[in-house]
């Protein structure tokens, strides 16, 4: 999302993103502003948010 509505819409994310200022980016979590993020580092960041979630969500069903 962006700077202005983003934080609201990223509160409903398990992984949200939104823009920033200045080259750097937030990231979300569960809702919840975790980290900074820099432009250029933003894809793996969440590509790697992404496969983390996934496997973690493959264990839980794995389990039942």
């Amino acid at each position: 999302g962006c700077v202005v509505n983003g934080p609201g819409e990223a509160s409903q994310t398990q992984i949200g993103l939104t823009g920033g200022g200045k080259g750097n980016h937030m990231m979300y979590i569960s809702g919840l502003p975790h980290h900074k993020v820099a432009t250029n580092k933003m894809i793996e960041e969440v590509v790697s948010l992404v496969e983390e979630k996934s496997e973690e969500l493959r264990n839980v069903k794995n389990q039942l």
